[in-house]
């Protein structure tokens, strides 16, 4: 994972559906790196925050939008995500039911 290559967002207030945006330094990883990687992120996020992770998506430098100054823009790209944007530039894609 990319430093500063992990966005987590909620896609809105409506949707309580969890999405984490993951850069990545190689072109691609293995899909066994992935599944390593999906099983500690979703723990994290659950023990951090206590909700479910629904999707991830991993991609190459670009699949997080930052402003100017490198702050994370998880509004634009949760915009962006419900939209299919960053899905098109992504390598991985993976999505979880969500638990009630």
């Amino acid at each position: 994972i990319r430093g500063g290559g992990v966005s987590v967002f909620q896609l809105s207030n409506l949707d309580s559906d969890i999405v984490a945006l993951i850069e990545t330094n190689n072109a691609q990883l293995e899909e066994g790196e992935i599944s390593e990687l999906v099983t500690s992120i979703r723990r994290e996020v659950t023990r951090a925050f206590g909700v479910d992770l629904n999707h991830c998506l991993f991609g190459e430098r670009g699949l997080i939008s930052k402003t100017t100054s490198g702050k994370l823009r998880r509004a634009h790209d949760a915009k962006q995500f419900s939209e299919g944007h960053p899905a098109n530039r992504a390598y991985a894609k993976l999505s979880f039911p969500t638990t009630t």
